[in-house]
């Protein structure tokens, strides 16, 4: 239940930055139809999403710069990045 309630808070939060949100809808919906329609189903072949994250990536990381949010020692993960060790 809490899982189910994460969801619907993270898919319909807004985004850093207002002019990034429809970038974060568009990369949300790509995911999840990619994730449901090809990797659930044992597809991991390529990643049909990658340049919409990265659009959406360098809308987030200019809106962050504008807002002049601190963001030292924070490590961001995102395609073609390696997983941190367990």
């Amino acid at each position: 239940l809490f899982y189910l309630y994460y969801l619907f808070i993270y898919f319909s939060m807004n985004s850093v930055g207002e002019a990034c949100t429809d970038l974060k809808r568009e990369y949300d919906q790509c995911f999840n139809r990619w994730f449901a329609e090809k990797f659930l189903k044992g597809d991991r072949n390529g990643d049909p999403c990658t340049e919409t994250f990265r659009k959406y990536q360098r809308c987030v990381q200019k809106a962050i710069k504008d807002k002049d949010i601190p963001i030292d020692g924070v490590e961001f993960m995102g395609p073609n990045k390696d997983k941190p060790e367990s």
